[in-house]
């Protein structure tokens, strides 16, 4: 008897999860028009599970919810305009920053993945069962992308296609060059091993040197940033404080 309510319970949440698809389907099939390669490309590289079309509607909604709360808090509607375009500026800052986040992990994970495919192929792996270690072995967001990459290949796409849609959505100068060396030796063969040993060996380089630039020019860099930022943030405290002057 202690199996039934869990049935029915489980029942109910998979009726409802069914509710919720077929609601989202019918939502972006009305909206399509605001659909667009570019957006949906950023929302998958910064892993959000929802569409171009939600993702305006959200970004709509908070822009209405900023324009009214600022008319009923300052009995004014230009203090309502501003916070609405700081709304409206919102969505876009924190998808940039996902993405940013996203992929400058990626970017850590990326010499682990590389000595991991090269330890499956030495032990006689072919590079696609060496991407099955790296989803078992790393975490994300490696081990997602990677994933993806297996299940475009499952369904019929081209390994290099397959690729280079993980390079459209890393867009990182070290995988290109990890992208580029396998598709070349996918085409003209050759020891598979030692190709990503010297590959490796780049992107360590260039990793120590980037991080050396870096550290030499941080305070330069947000010194840059804050001066940029300065002049609006206090156009804005300005505007909201005393609209009038």
């Amino acid at each position: 008897y202690a199996v039934i309510p869990e049935t029915r319970q489980d029942t109910v949440s998979n009726r409802r999860r069914v509710r919720i698809t077929r609601m989202r389907l019918r939502l972006n099939s009305m909206l399509s028009v605001f659909a667009s390669e570019k957006l949906n490309l950023q929302l998958i590289s910064a892993n959000w599970p929802i569409t171009e079309t939600e993702y305006f509607l959200i970004r709509f909604w908070l822009t209405l919810a900023g324009f009214l709360l600022g008319w009923l808090i300052f009995r004014n509607p230009l203090p309502g305009i501003g916070i609405a375009i700081i709304t409206y500026l919102v969505p876009p800052m924190m998808l940039n920053r996902a993405i940013h986040t996203r992929r400058s992990r990626f970017e850590r994970q990326l010499v682990d993945v590389l000595v991991l495919v090269k330890g499956a192929v030495r032990a006689g792996y072919s590079f696609l069962q060496s991407l099955d270690v790296v989803v078992q072995e790393m975490d994300a967001p490696a081990s997602d992308e990677f994933r993806r990459v297996r299940r475009e290949v499952t369904l019929g796409i081209p390994l290099s296609q397959a690729l280079n849609n993980l390079n459209a959505r890393m867009e990182n100068d070290d995988l290109y060059l990890v992208i580029t060396a396998i598709n070349i030796n996918s085409q003209v063969g050759g020891n598979l091993a030692t190709m990503l040993e010297a590959v490796t060996e780049t992107i360590r380089e260039r990793v120590r040197l980037f991080s050396e630039v870096r550290a030499l020019t941080s305070q330069q860099r947000y010194s840059g940033y804050l001066l940029t930022s300065l002049p609006f943030i206090v156009a804005a405290i300005l505007f909201i404080m005393n609209p009038t002057y």
